[in-house]
């Protein structure tokens, strides 16, 4: 499948960010080239207004993966609030940059405060 039909599929979900729709189908599309991750499923959470995959990794069970630009902050409480709706509290970050490049950061239950 091509970038411009899944991307569609993406949009129709009904997340109205472009950006959102566009970067996950860029690690959607990476994640089928692997083929450790099985069963790869997209999910719009309207909440969180947010586009995340779940995923079985060969090695560690099920991952969960929340797609996001480089140029975009972070927002830990949105992941705070991802991570509690997820059964293992696990969440992976996929950072797209504009070359293409995604970088996957594993990330757990717990963050600290800065003092």
């Amino acid at each position: 499948m091509n970038f411009l039909t899944m991307l569609k599929d993406f949009q129709s979900m009904g997340c109205t960010d472009q950006s959102k729709c566009a970067v996950a189908c860029r690690v959607y599309m990476d994640l089928m080239e692997d083929k450790r991750y099985t069963d790869i499923e997209k999910i719009f959470d309207e909440n969180l207004n947010i586009i995340y995959l779940k995923t079985q990794f060969s090695t560690n069970g099920l991952v969960t993966i929340l797609p996001t630009l480089d140029c975009q902050e972070v927002d830990f409480q949105l992941i705070e609030q991802l991570q509690r709706k997820n059964e293992n509290k696990s969440l992976t970050l996929a950072i797209c940059d504009t070359s293409s490049n995604i970088l996957y950061y594993k990330l757990s239950n717990g963050f600290v405060d800065k003092t």
